[in-house]
């Protein structure tokens, strides 16, 4: 299970942006990355910039919807109606 944190060193973790929905990629070159829950554009992490303004970690995290359905779901999902 995915939870967005990602083991830096033994007792040390930081979330990882890219699971979450809110991150994305803005095509600037001098801030390259956003967050459009805190509602800002960086040149690295949005999460470790966050950190280094209040912190704490990141408190908006929302892992992201899966858009493709799970391993298990794949056959219904591609099953037609006079296959069964």
């Amino acid at each position: 299970m995915d939870d967005g944190l990602k083991n830096k060193a033994p007792g040390a973790r930081s979330i990882s942006c890219h699971g979450c929905r809110y991150y994305w990629i803005t095509w600037e070159s001098r801030h390259p990355y956003g967050c459009r829950a805190h509602g800002f554009k960086t040149n690295r992490n949005p999460a470790l910039a966050v950190f280094q303004a209040s912190g704490i970690t990141c408190q908006l995290y929302t892992p992201k919807k899966k858009s493709w359905p799970a391993t298990e779901d794949v056959a219904d999902f591609f099953s037609v109606a006079g296959d069964q």
